[in-house]
């Protein structure tokens, strides 16, 4: 691999404590990082093994509520309202965090509850690189 050595050698000079090879570090990883988002959004997925795994970071939320719409209107036209209900943070409807009393938990398994309750809904969970639809608890 003609990136090892290359690698080892900034590594090196990182190091040894240069400021220029701590900024060129920094770039590689900068770099790095940059050709990672560039193969999730082709829908590869690259483990540090060298094994490329299939990925859905290309799909995303807006093409789930677009195809929601389309189902809704190749089944007849019936009103399709699609939100982000719950997640991380903005616009989801319940936004949730590690840092979420045992209280504030306990309400977001309610409205979870509820949701899932609701005649005429469907729930999709983002998991880590794929969707699954949410039947029960």
């Amino acid at each position: 691999e003609p990136e090892a050595p290359a690698l080892s050698a900034l590594l090196a000079a990182s190091a040894a404590g240069g400021p220029s090879a701590a900024l060129v570090l920094e770039r590689a990883r900068a770099v790095a990082k940059a050709q990672w988002a560039c193969c999730k959004l082709d829908g590869d997925w690259p483990l540090p093994s060298g094994k490329v795994l299939p990925s859905t970071a290309p799909v995303g939320n807006d093409r789930v509520i677009l195809c929601c719409k389309a189902l809704a209107l190749l089944k007849g036209g019936g009103a399709v309202r699609c939100t982000s209900f719950m997640g991380l943070k903005s616009p989801c409807r319940h936004i949730v965090s590690r840092k979420d009393t045992a209280e504030q938990r306990e309400e977001q398994w309610a409205a979870l509850r509820a949701a899932i309750e609701q005649p005429g809904s469907a729930l999709i969970f983002h998991l880590h690189n794929h969707y699954a639809m949410l039947f029960g608890w």
